[in-house]
């Protein structure tokens, strides 16, 4: 993951909402590059430093792991190379995806003290180890 480039937001910005003034455009597409994405991408990659740490060595290879940060000169990262967990694995019941969600919710709350604020379908896998939580 990378924090994009003003140019980049804006040409996204632009696709997205045609019909935007450009200084509008501008604007936000700067705050977005500048303030927002880096500090989202922090907390992200000390969120998956702390599951590293804190988590169950049973569990840590069900989350993602940072392999490489690199930040700005405000100490915000800027880039974050992460391990991507495989999709895969055998197909399971409703009950048993529920219950390692379950599972994985206890490790992550009371074992490591996070909560997931993005925690959705989208955000979840099924690896050949079970259920795993992404995108933190």
């Amino acid at each position: 993951k990378q924090v994009p480039t003003k140019e980049q937001a804006i040409e996204r910005l632009v696709a997205r909402f045609p019909g935007n003034d450009p200084k509008v455009i501008a604007n936000t597409a700067r705050k977005l590059s500048e303030k927002v994405f880096p500090v989202f991408l922090t907390r992200e990659a000390a969120l998956l430093k702390l599951v590293q740490r804190d988590a169950p060595e049973a569990y840590r290879d069900r989350f993602p792991s940072a392999l490489h940060i690199v930040k700005d000169d405000r100490g915000l990262v800027t880039r974050l190379e992460q391990n991507w967990l495989r999709q895969g694995g055998e197909t399971m019941s409703q009950m048993e995806f529920a219950r390692q969600c379950a599972e994985m919710l206890v490790v992550l709350h009371d074992r490591v003290g996070v909560i997931h604020l993005d925690l959705r379908l989208d955000n979840m896998v099924i690896t050949p180890r079970g259920v795993n939580f992404v995108d933190f």
